[in-house]
C-alpha cells in the first residue's frame, strides 16, 4: 500500500518515474481505496511523457469504474480526457469535453487551464471563430494567469486564419497587445504579425525591431529573412527596397561561419535580389554575372562538403542553369547541370 502511495505522491506527473512507478504499484494493488485516483494520476503521466503513450492513458482512465468517477478531481478527469482526446487528434470530442466541464463548473480553479483546450480544440478543428472567442476570453478574464498570452497569441493566430478581412485587422490588434506586453511571445508576435501585413507594412514593422537587434540574438536571422521578403515583394518599380534587402543579405552573411547550417539559403536569397538591380558599371545590363558567380561557387563548395541540407545547393544549381539557358549560353548550362548532377543531393 506504501509503494502506492508514493507514487501519487512523487513531485509531478512529470516526473520520467511517475508512470512506472504508478504502473507497478496499480498493478500490485488493485484493491486499493485509492486505485481511481492513481489511474487518473497515471493518465495524465502517459499523456506527459516522451513520447506520449496515448494507449496507457486510454487503457487507465477506461479501468476506473463508473461508480468512481464523479469522486474524482473533476477538472483533473476532463484535462485528462481532453489530452488524451487531443494526441489522438480527436477535436470535437476534446472541445466537447472542455465544453461540457465549463458548463458545469464555471468557476472551478482549473477553468482556465480547460478553457484553453477547449480554444486549442476549435482550432485545431479549424473553428477559427470559435477558438478566438474563447481563448479572447481567457486572456481578458485571466490576465495574470499564465496561459494568458498564449491564449492570445493563438487567438491572433486563429483571427489571423479568418476568412474575412475585418479578421485579419482584428488579428494584427490582438499581435500588437502581445507586442506591447513585452513578455516571451513578444518577438513571435512580431514575425507573425508581418505575415498578415501587406509586403510593405511588414518591411516598416520588421525593419526598426530588426536595427535594434544585436549580432547574437537568435531571432535575428528570421526576422532578417522576413525582412528581405517584404522588403522584395514590395519593390515594384522602385529599386530601393531591393538595395536594403541586399544590404541586409550581406550583412547577414557577414556573421555566418562559413559552415553555417543556413548560409546557403541567404546566398540563394541574395543572388535573386542581385538579379533584379542595374550593374553599377552598365546601368543596361542586371547584375546576373555576379548571382552566377555565388551559384557557381555554392555547387563548388558542396562539392568538397557536403551540407546538413541540400535544398538550397539544389536551388543554386537549377537557377544557374536556367539563367544560362535563357541567355542561351548552352556549353555553360551543360556544364552546370554536369556539375549539379554529380552531387549527391
Amino acid at each position: 500500500d506504501l509503494a502506492l502511495e508514493h507514487a501519487l505522491f512523487l513531485p509531478s506527473p512529470r516526473d520520467p518515474k511517475a508512470m512506472a512507478a504508478l504502473d507497478k504499484s496499480i498493478l500490485d494493488h488493485p484493491q486499493h481505496p485509492r486505485i481511481a485516483e492513481a489511474r487518473l494520476a497515471a493518465a495524465h503521466a502517459a499523456l506527459l511523457a516522451s513520447p506520449p503513450d496515448a494507449a496507457f492513458a486510454k487503457a487507465q482512465l477506461e479501468s476506473i469504474p463508473e461508480e468512481k468517477l464523479k469522486d474524482l478531481p473533476q477538472a483533473s478527469l476532463a484535462l485528462a480526457k481532453t489530452g488524451l482526446a487531443a494526441l489522438q487528434k480527436q477535436w470535437p470530442e476534446a472541445a466537447a469535453i472542455a465544453d461540457a466541464f465549463l458548463v458545469a463548473h464555471p468557476s472551478d480553479p482549473q477553468a482556465t487551464a480547460i478553457r484553453f483546450e477547449l480554444g486549442s480544440a476549435h482550432f485545431e478543428n479549424g473553428d477559427y471563430n470559435k477558438a478566438r472567442l474563447e481563448l479572447e476570453k481567457l486572456a481578458k478574464d485571466a490576465p495574470a494567469d499564465p496561459l494568458s498570452q498564449p491564449a492570445l497569441l493563438m487567438a491572433a493566430r486563429a483571427a489571423a486564419l479568418g476568412a474575412t478581412a475585418q479578421a485579419k485587422q482584428e488579428s494584427v490588434v490582438l499581435f500588437d497587445k502581445l507586442i506591447q506586453a513585452n513578455g516571451p511571445l513578444a518577438d513571435v508576435a512580431r514575425l507573425e504579425k508581418a505575415r498578415v501585413l501587406g509586403h510593405a507594412e511588414a518591411a516598416k514593422e520588421l525593419l526598426p525591431w530588426f536595427q535594434a537587434m544585436k549580432n547574437d540574438n537568435p531571432l535575428r536571422l528570421i526576422a532578417g529573412l522576413h525582412l528581405c521578403d517584404a522588403l522584395y515583394n514590395s519593390a515594384g518599380t522602385d529599386t530601393a527596397p531591393l538595395e536594403q534587402a541586399l544590404s541586409i543579405y550581406e550583412d547577414l552573411l557577414a556573421t555566418m561561419t562559413s559552415n553555417a547550417s543556413r548560409r546557403y539559403e541567404v546566398e540563394y536569397l541574395r543572388c535573386r535580389v542581385l538579379e533584379q538591380l542595374a550593374d553599377p558599371k552598365d546601368p543596361t545590363k542586371k547584375r546576373v554575372a555576379e548571382a552566377l558567380d555565388v551559384y557557381f561557387t555554392v555547387l563548388q563548395e558542396a562539392s568538397r562538403q557536403a551540407p546538413a541540407d541540400w535544398q538550397w545547393v539544389d536551388a543554386c544549381g537549377v537557377r544557374a542553369r536556367s539563367l544560362l539557358e535563357n541567355a542561351e549560353r548552352w556549353e555553360a548550362a551543360i556544364a552546370v547541370a554536369e556539375q549539379h548532377g554529380k552531387l549527391p543531393s
